[in-house]
């Protein structure tokens, strides 16, 4: 009797030590698939994909605040359609022009490669100049740019490259990661080239009024005005 008595003490011991695994493994089998649900809920960072331009030119980017931003200054001769930009354009024609046209800073390539191309206000307003994917912004998109960096009369500081700009460079820090770099202009009147090492100017998107924004080497403030419209200035995309 007591044998029987011991046996099936042991029986019960067992039973009990199986039931306490498979109820182990089963909270940890739910817990697991908890997680996978969680983790199939939760919101993803969209992948950005280096935009590609019409002529193959890849450009890098960088997220600031909502925002994704190229850090080169475009660079294209072809809207995004195929159709080519007018260029190689003297001063009188340059400035007379109320085509879409790009010029690169004193005819130089190789100051194409650094500063990217000018483009007039024509070429802007087409809606056709950025990669697919891609646009010029807008008056509100650049000052949100501005706001995520401490305000219009700082911004310069964190927007800046801290090379190629006339010494002082001041306050530049290049904080955001966008690199702006003091590409200057061609000017819509005259169509001389100038202020390059001293300013940067990037267009923005308006369907009726030319509006650029402007950084300069001695200052730490973002600068807005309107400019000519046959001003050659660089332009800057942003991602849709």
């Amino acid at each position: 009797m007591k044998t029987k008595i011991k046996a099936l003490r042991i029986l019960k011991t067992k039973i009990m030590s199986k039931t306490t695994i498979l109820f182990f493994i089963s909270v940890i089998v739910i817990g697991i698939m908890s997680c996978k649900k969680e983790n199939t809920a939760a919101p993803q960072v969209p992948e950005v994909f280096p935009p590609i331009d019409i002529d193959g030119n890849v450009y890098d980017t960088v997220r600031i605040g909502t925002q994704v931003w190229m850090v080169q200054n475009l660079m294209t001769k072809h809207y995004n359609d195929g159709t080519p930009i007018t260029t190689d354009l003297g001063n009188a024609s340059w400035e007379n022009t109320t085509l879409g046209a790009y010029a690169i800073y004193d005819d130089v390539n190789s100051n194409a490669i650094v500063y990217g191309y000018l483009y007039n206000w024509y070429a802007v307003s087409s809606g056709k100049l950025a990669p697919k994917g891609w646009h010029v912004p807008s008056e509100a998109e650049f000052n949100t740019l501005v706001d995520n960096l401490g305000g219009i009369t700082n911004a310069g500081c964190s927007l800046k490259s801290t090379t190629l700009w006339t010494t002082p460079n001041f306050c530049a820090t290049n904080f955001s990661g966008f690199r702006a770099r003091p590409g200057g202009g061609r000017g819509g009147i005259g169509g001389a080239y100038s202020e390059k090492g001293n300013m940067a100017y990037f267009w923005s998107a308006n369907s009726s009024i030319s509006t650029v924004y402007r950084l300069r080497y001695n200052e730490s403030n973002v600068q807005f005005s309107t400019a000519f419209k046959n001003s050659g200035l660089s332009v800057r995309c942003l991602k849709d």
